[in-house]
């Protein structure tokens, strides 16, 4: 009986953790007070797409559900920036596991991947390289929508780099998500 409780309360444990870390890195870009379950049906909805959609498709519901309290692009950079330091979180675990292996050519490959992911992370999190970044983008499309997202997308990383803070709690609460979800695969 225990092992069903266990079973039934760890993967709700992660969604609600991953529910605080999302309601974290917005509440900043919305005055109004926002209430929990706004930010928890998008996640538990994103997560059961998830499980027929490939490649995280799911992600995208979130968006539809919370734009009507948020900027487009402050919606859109919530769920990257999650998905960056997921990936960074994953590369993370992933490299010290392949240094257990001791296999150069999975090691290369590792670090490769790592310092590829720590280029996206200078240019989103450098305001100078983002601004070029955009201007380039802006100036393939010729779009005023893309540009507007773009602009947003900005608002929305320079907002959350100047709270490290938050950010220390974001990473936190995102390595115990890691680490229940590698539990949860023993």
């Amino acid at each position: 009986l225990i092992e069903l409780v266990i079973l039934f309360l760890i993967p709700n444990l992660v969604l609600i953790l991953r529910t605080i870390n999302w309601k974290l890195i917005l509440s900043k870009h919305n005055s109004a007070s926002i209430e929990f379950n706004k930010y928890l049906y998008p996640i538990f909805a994103s997560q059961t797409l998830n499980l027929i959609l490939p490649s995280k498709g799911g992600e995208l519901i979130r968006f539809f559900y919370i734009k009507e309290h948020f900027k487009s692009g402050t919606c859109l950079g919530s769920i990257i920036f999650e998905r960056i330091i997921d990936l960074l979180l994953l590369l993370i675990f992933s490299i010290s596991g392949l240094f257990l292996l001791n296999n150069i050519y999975t090691t290369i490959f590792s670090l490769t991947a790592f310092s590829g992911l720590i280029l996206i992370l200078i240019i989103f999190f450098n305001k100078k390289l983002f601004e070029r970044f955009k201007k380039l983008i802006c100036r393939i499309t010729k779009s005023k929508k893309i540009q507007s997202l773009l602009n947003d997308f900005g608002d929305f990383y320079s907002t959350n780099n100047s709270n490290n803070y938050k950010l220390f709690v974001f990473i936190a609460i995102a390595i115990i998500v890691w680490i229940i979800a590698i539990m949860q695969s023993y």
